[in-house]
């Protein structure tokens, strides 16, 4: 296995979070389905693409950097740790909500 993770539904759109572990100290958010012109306009995070049933499916990235100078998540306390991921979790939905409203194939 190469990721740990949680697939979950709010209002129909479907999210993902978790880790890899090539990469434990990222924490990623991704929303599947995205508009992909939507999703560019965020302004941060990434839009990926892949192939699913022969269509082209985008999904938009967010990335925690749990070992970054500017987070210092390891040096929290617990419940700080706690409330930093629901901040980043909370911020990531609901930058990416609008760009599932409109779900996009490529041709």
């Amino acid at each position: 296995m190469e990721y740990c993770g949680h697939t979950f539904t709010i209002r129909k759109n479907e999210y993902w979070t978790g880790l890899y572990y090539s990469e434990p100290e990222t924490l990623i958010l991704s929303a599947h389905g995205v508009n992909k012109k939507v999703a560019e306009k965020i302004g941060h995070g990434l839009v990926k693409e892949w192939v699913e049933k022969g269509k082209n499916i985008y999904a938009w990235w967010n990335q925690l950097d749990l070992g970054s100078e500017e987070v210092h998540f390891f040096a929290k306390s617990k419940s700080s740790q706690i409330q930093c991921i629901e901040q980043f979790l909370k911020e990531s939905i609901q930058a990416a909500g609008p760009s599932q409203e409109q779900g996009e194939t490529a041709a």
